[in-house]
C-alpha cells in the first residue's frame, strides 16, 4: 500500500489528505468547458467518522501529517483534530 511504502523511506515528513468526490477524471478542468468540467460529485458515505478510519490507517502505517483536501470539511477536521488527541493522551 502507499502510505506504507512512502512511510519506509527517509523521510521526515510523511502524511495524506485525500478528498471527498466519488471521482476525479482524468481529463478533468476546473474551468475547461467539458460537459464534466467544473463540478464533481461529493462521497456520501465519507462522513468525518468514516473519513477518520482512513486517517488512523495512515498514522498506523507511519503518517505523521494528516489533514484534508477539498470536500471535506470543519466537522472531518474537528474528528481529525479529536482522533489526534486521543493518540496523543497517555493510557
Amino acid at each position: 500500500d502507499a502510505m506504507s511504502l512512502i512511510a519506509s523511506g527517509d523521510f521526515k515528513y510523511c502524511g495524506g489528505y485525500a478528498n471527498a468526490f466519488t471521482h476525479v477524471p482524468t481529463e478533468w478542468l476546473l474551468d475547461g468547458d467539458k460537459k464534466n468540467d467544473g463540478s464533481l460529485t461529493l462521497r456520501e458515505d465519507l462522513s468525518p467518522d468514516r473519513y477518520c478510519e482512513f486517517v488512523a490507517d495512515w498514522i498506523e502505517k507511519g503518517a505523521n501529517i494528516v489533514g484534508g483536501c477539498c470536500g471535506t470539511t470543519s466537522d472531518h477536521t474537528r474528528a481529525i483534530s479529536q482522533l489526534l488527541a486521543l493518540k496523543a493522551s497517555p493510557s
